[in-house]
This record gives structure tokens, C-alpha cells and sequence, in this order.
């Protein structure tokens, strides 16, 4: 076997990780929280030209791959986390394609982690 084997399988330049507390206050949902997870960590690497004011696009293929989550998963947790009032999605065109937009309301997620972590002890 290949001494870097561990590079077939891991994403170093794609940070992923996420605490038990981001678990617990996704319901023990593991999907959800990886999901959250990775759209943190985009949110702070905005990818819109100009008017930035915290949006960022990713392609649901493209979260996919990167997380190893179907598509359909994807789109039902961001739906929860729109429930929860954190999240904000467009469609808006990318070099000619649909593709979504996101934006996290931080102060909105302090909020909700603030809440769920209390309700947890």
C-alpha cells in the first residue's frame, strides 16, 4: 500500500469537522451538522464578486462531494436550518448556471446554538 494513502482519503485542503455540541443542538442529527458544518466553513470564504455582504454559492453537487451527503439530504437540511432562522438561500445564475446562494445570519445562529445548547443540560 502507498505510504500516503491517507491522501486518498481525506480532503486537507477542505476543512471538515464538527463538535458534539453542533450535533446535539442539530438533534443528534449527524447529517444535519455536517451539513452546517461545511456552509460555516464556506461563510467565511465568500465566493461573490462584488456586494459580498456575507453570501457565498456552492452548487448542491458540489456540497455533495465534498461531504459525501446526497443531494436530497443537502437540501432537506438547509430547509431545516431555514426553519430555524439561520439560513438565507437565493438562486442566482453563475456563469450562465442556476446555482444557490447562501448566507448565515450569525447573530440568528448565536441565537439558536445559545438555545439549544441550554436546552440540552
Amino acid at each position: 500500500m502507498p505510504k500516503d494513502w491517507v491522501k486518498c482519503f481525506s480532503r486537507a485542503n477542505s476543512a471538515f469537522s464538527c463538535s458534539p455540541d453542533m450535533t446535539r443542538a442539530c438533534g443528534g442529527n449527524t447529517y444535519k451538522s455536517q451539513v452546517l458544518c461545511k456552509l460555516l466553513f464556506w461563510a467565511g470564504r465568500g465566493r461573490c464578486k462584488g456586494g459580498y455582504q456575507g453570501w457565498f454559492f456552492k452548487s448542491y453537487k458540489e456540497l455533495e462531494e465534498e461531504t459525501g451527503i446526497n443531494q436530497r439530504t443537502i437540501k432537506t437540511a438547509c430547509a431545516w436550518m431555514k426553519a430555524q432562522g439561520f439560513l438565507e438561500t437565493k438562486v442566482k445564475k453563475v456563469k450562465g448556471v442556476r446555482t444557490t446562494h447562501f448566507r448565515i445570519d450569525f447573530t440568528e445562529f448565536r441565537k439558536f446554538m445559545k438555545r439549544e445548547i441550554q436546552d440540552d443540560k
